[in-house]
């Protein structure tokens, strides 16, 4: 939106109800301030009220008003100054008369004084933005330094200016925000697009899908058809999130989607078959496309069934071409009619050619009749190498192992009858690759260098008892989750249960919460630098 069409629409930004202003106060962390006279007052609801029981400073209850669990603060033991306690971002929803959507952001911050029930709470509005159909504009406000009294203070003015950059919302106190007022949206031109309705998490922010659809709103048919990994994808590469986050891969791009068409299928550039396998999470979008594109004359069955059962590895099905120099069909069809993943095939070859030294173009090293039998042959042969070199080399990687043992500490997990430990030594992983029969021995001087992390699922019954293998890559993503036998109940493992298969989406949680943490310790060190060099 150009910048003279963007100021028209600073008159029109509506005013914030008593209501409203009551709601956005109660983003803050509520108290309940009490003096020895035996008067309170909830900072939540506002309804001050008779202490009918002693408490006690800074003890957790509930407001008998309001039945909010509070921190009860004793107003006059405490506090001889000003202090804040509490501060909060929020983003309002406001719907205008014109149809648009105007939001406007607020950071917040309550302060306690001495001897008082009513706590001073400052809101200050940093930024506004404007979602139109024709486009979307943010707004800020300018800021300038004045010494007074031998100190630096800084004032905002009252204009409010156009940024030329939308994005989300910046605070002065902290990064995150919360959003009110989200039915709103039902008033505006935005009222189809289901946004009040759906959940948002860190992959996918409320005001960016709001923008996206404003564009495109053909997303709302995506969401509602329960396509939320394509939405998501979707919006933030609009968005420019990818670009900001180390983890984004080419095969989640977007970019050819029709938004244009009214059917789902259509807009996706699949077949109704396809949409179906793709809804039901049996196959991926991208892996799909990525189908059509690499086995254009097949069947749509076997297509959809090479799409699942590549999984959008296409580059690791070429390295298995290459190295057995086999069609890809070929591999695909021997890993379908087996029922074996593509990692396993790649960790089989791999044995075979980086420790026994097999030729594997010879087809019956390729494609053995048993798969699982010669997988268990080749993986004991590597245990045995892998011990004599290990034995070796001990000493020069228990050092490195040492530090990144104690890095790897915040990845242990524990949830009901569970818990995810490290491993103690390279011992204990060609161990657990002996008892469950897999190949996690093959991974033990990988772990022990860094390169990838492996980590034991056990019952809490039983800590000490192999159960479930765990890789978790650098980028702190679960890459596999292995029990006896890789699960394969052709060679005697068993069907991994629900339980576990939850247990493992809580603990990707566990790691999505991790990087985020490891992320922002980066960003902070790395301004802590740049603020060292300033100041040099």
């Amino acid at each position: 939106m150009k910048k003279e069409k963007a100021l028209e629409f600073l008159p029109k930004f509506p005013e914030l109800s008593d209501k409203l202003q009551t709601k956005l106060r109660q983003q803050l962390r509520p108290f309940v301030l009490y003096n020895h006279s035996g008067k309170a007052r909830c900072t939540h609801c506002e309804a001050e009220f008779e202490l009918d029981k002693a408490v006690k400073h800074k003890e957790k209850d509930v407001c008998p008003v309001c039945g909010r669990k509070s921190t009860y603060i004793d107003c006059v033991y405490r506090y001889a100054g000003c202090t804040v306690e509490s501060v909060a971002n929020v983003m309002v929803f406001l719907a205008g008369e014109d149809n648009n959507l105007y939001i406007r952001c607020f950071a917040q911050k309550m302060f306690f004084r001495h001897g008082e029930l009513v706590p001073i709470i400052d809101q200050m509005e940093t930024q506004r933005y404007v979602v139109t159909p024709d486009g979307s504009a943010r707004y800020g406000v300018d800021w300038y330094w004045t010494k007074e009294k031998g100190w630096y203070q800084k004032h905002y003015k009252t204009e409010w200016t156009v940024r030329t950059k939308i994005s989300d919302p910046v605070f002065l106190n902290q990064y995150a925000y919360t959003s009110i007022n989200t039915a709103a949206l039902r008033k505006t031109f935005l009222k189809y697009s289901g946004a009040d309705r759906m959940k948002f998490d860190d992959d996918l922010s409320l005001f960016d899908y709001i923008r996206f659809y404003a564009k495109y709103p053909g997303v709302e048919r995506l969401a509602k058809c329960g396509l939320m990994q394509i939405v998501k994808c979707a919006v933030n590469r609009y968005s420019g999130y990818y670009r900001k986050n180390y983890y984004y891969h080419p095969s989640e791009d977007t970019g050819d989607i029709q938004w244009k068409e009214n059917e789902v299928h259509k807009m996706l550039g699949v077949t109704r078959l396809a949409l179906r396998y793709i809804r039901a999470g049996k196959v991926g979008y991208t892996s799909y496309k990525h189908a059509v594109v690499e086995f254009p004359n097949m069947s749509e069955e076997r297509r959809i069934a090479y799409a699942k059962a590549t999984d959008n590895r296409y580059t690791l099905l070429g390295n298995l071409a290459e190295w057995t120099d086999k069609p890809k069909t070929k591999i695909l069809d021997y890993i379908i009619k087996h029922g074996i993943e593509l990692h396993d095939y790649r960790d089989y070859l791999r044995i075979c050619i980086e420790e026994l030294g097999y030729d594997v173009t010879d087809r019956v090293v390729a494609f053995p009749p048993h798969f699982a039998a010669a997988h268990d042959r080749v993986i004991s042969a590597e245990a045995a190498i892998r011990q004599e070199q290990l034995e070796k080399r001990n000493a020069e990687l228990a050092a490195k192992f040492e530090k990144l043992k104690n890095e790897r500490k915040s990845l242990e997990f524990q949830h009901g009858d569970y818990i995810i430990i490290q491993p103690r030594s390279a011992a204990e992983i060609i161990a657990e690759g002996k008892i469950l029969s897999h190949c996690v021995g093959g991974y033990a001087e990988r772990h022990m260098n860094g390169a990838t992390t492996i980590m034991f699922l056990r019952e809490r019954s039983a800590p000490d008892k192999p159960f479930y293998t765990i890789e978790v890559s650098n980028s702190l993503k679960l890459v596999q989750c292995r029990g006896y036998k890789n699960n394969w109940e052709e060679s005697g493992g068993s069907p991994k249960p629900k339980e576990i298969k939850e247990l493992e989406k809580l603990y990707q949680l566990h790691l999505d919460a991790e990087r985020q943490k490891r992320e922002k310790r980066k960003k902070s060190a790395i301004k802590q630098k740049e603020s060292i060099k300033i100041g040099a």
